[in-house]
């Protein structure tokens, strides 16, 4: 088996799954502008002699340029539905998911499992047992030349393909088309998360040898584009942590949400909550792994009453605990390399049990006492702890903005 590896970077812009969100989850999110980038690997799966799926080509890359662009362009301009069906919270609607994809071409050899009837079972979802590409999928998770990411598996229906295109005995486009994915985990930082899209080459072909003239063809691109994003947008965003139904409705009941079965559907809202939970997943789940260690974000992230962290959390800023305000840390909290902790006066940080605070390079925590503020932490020789200074103060802050 060969795999060669194209890396395009886009640059535009469960929990239990049903459970509510309190509003201390957000953790500082629903007020930030920043987009944090996710990484996409779509495996794109040939047959041994490179055909039967999209090829290494200039096309390829500007066809999920065009997608990736167009799923960012849906989570960024939501609509508010104001449908009562939707969400009868007090939670204020918002426009936006604080995430852009990024992707990365991943183009795998391999006749066998290209065709997605080569199983006993046949077309069947990621979550399955012994599902076929597992293998493949631990090669491309653990292979350090490749950004870990969500991987979308692109596989053809082996039959049907040669049928409609090599043997011209049908010409009808009958592939299924059905798409599926997995919730992250919130255990295990190190699992994969993976993603199966069958037969959008065969989709892609169909519509391109139906097409009379360039013209025409130009105009469907845009739609088989427009399609396949729409269609990526609801399965990332089982991928980000989000189902068919939540606390305010039943499996399908807002026509308007991104995760509406219904390929017709707008698919162009998310209910408040809805982002909530993708915000706390991009920080205590598996995700955190898709998310390039270099991000950081410059707005700050306060701390303005009392928050417990109990389980293992990355945030993608500097922390500041406001005058009066608690922050007790059970497990192990990652902040961005350059970091740094600002403790307001009368502020309290307690670190307890297995808790710590480290940088994902495993450098010292600088940590800003200011005065009259407290610091409880068993091991105080792990970080680097200072009174307030004026002076080491700007010097932090400007090389923390430095970088």
């Amino acid at each position: 088996m060969k795999i060669i590896y194209l890396t395009l970077f886009l640059i535009l812009q469960s929990i239990s799954f049903g459970q509510r969100i309190k509003l201390q989850d957000y953790l500082g999110w629903k007020d930030k502008n920043g987009l944090v980038p996710v990484q996409i690997n779509y495996i794109i799966i040939q047959r041994d002699d490179s055909t039967g799926n999209f090829s290494n080509s200039d096309s390829t890359k500007n066809f999920f340029l065009n997608v990736t662009g167009n799923v960012n362009y849906i989570y960024s301009s939501l609509k508010n539905t104001q449908d009562m069906a939707c969400y009868r919270g007090p939670l204020t609607f918002n426009k936006a998911l604080n995430v852009r994809f990024e992707f990365n071409l991943v183009f795998v050899q391999n006749t066998t499992l290209w065709n997605n009837q080569a199983c006993m079972k046949g077309y069947f979802c990621p979550q399955e047992k012994d599902w076929w590409l597992d293998s493949l999928n631990t090669t491309i998770h653990s292979n350090p030349a490749i950004r870990k990411g969500i991987n979308v598996f692109l596989t053809e229906d082996g039959a049907h393909y040669k049928r409609l295109f090599e043997d011209k005995t049908d010409s009808t486009f009958n592939a299924s088309r059905g798409a599926c994915s997995e919730f992250p985990s919130l255990v295990n930082w190190n699992q994969s998360s993976r993603l199966h899209y069958p037969n959008e080459y065969s989709s892609y072909l169909n519509s391109w040898n139906k097409s009379k003239t360039d013209s025409i063809w130009k105009e469907k691109l845009k739609w088989k584009e427009w399609g396949l994003a729409k269609g990526l947008a609801h399965e990332l965003g089982h991928s980000l942590g989000l189902g068919h139904n939540n606390e305010y409705h039943g499996r399908n009941q807002c026509w308007h949400s991104i995760m509406h079965q219904a390929g017709d559907s707008p698919r162009d809202y998310l209910q408040p909550t809805e982002i909530a939970k993708v915000n706390y997943n991009l920080t205590h789940s598996n995700l955190t792994s898709f998310i390039d260690s270099s991000y950081f974000e410059k707005r700050e992230f306060k701390i303005d009453s009392v928050l417990i962290l109990k389980t293992k959390t990355r945030v993608y800023q500097n922390l500041i605990i406001e005058s009066h305000a608690l922050l007790t840390i059970k497990d192990t909290l990652f902040l961005p390399n350059n970091a740094f902790i600002t403790i307001e006066k009368k502020g309290k940080l307690q670190i307890e049990g297995d808790g710590a605070i480290m940088h994902l390079d495993g450098s010292k925590i600088r940590i800003l006492k200011k005065k009259k503020a407290t610091v409880i932490i068993p091991s105080p020789d792990e970080y680097i702890i200072d009174q307030e200074s004026k002076c080491w103060f700007n010097s932090i802050k400007k090389k923390t903005n430095s970088n």
